[in-house]
């Protein structure tokens, strides 16, 4: 079975697009930014899913 995943690195956008909200989400949301290693940890862990 193969698996889907969008993974986003960050929420930070300008582009302010009428067809997506993303840049909207991550203004209200204040998450914090991903490390390099955070990042390379998950898309491992993608990885072993398949």
């Amino acid at each position: 079975m193969k698996i889907l995943c969008n993974y986003y690195v960050t929420l930070r956008c300008n582009s302010q697009c009428k067809f997506c909200d993303i840049w909207e989400k991550g203004q209200k949301l204040h998450l914090p930014e991903q490390t390099v290693e955070e990042v390379e940890n998950n898309l491992r862990d993608l990885k072993k899913l398949g």
